[in-house]
């Protein structure tokens, strides 16, 4: 979820690093499956909320006039 959410507001200041950022989150996401932590629903799960947190964080911001 961490991952995921960091990546998006990141990209969103920086868009020369989205394909960096990205592929780092997928990674620990993947990674978090192949070494028997969670479940690919876990995943997903957490993926979804972290976009949904990022998505958030963003709007607020903007709305607050700080970005």
């Amino acid at each position: 979820m961490t991952a995921s959410s960091i990546a998006l507001v990141l990209t969103y200041f920086y868009p020369s690093l989205e394909f960096a950022l990205i592929f780092l989150a997928i990674s620990i996401a993947l990674s978090r499956i192949v070494l028997g932590m969670h479940f690919l629903s876990d995943v997903l799960a957490g993926i979804i909320l972290g976009l949904a947190l990022g998505c958030c964080s963003l709007t607020t911001f903007a709305s607050l006039g700080l970005l």
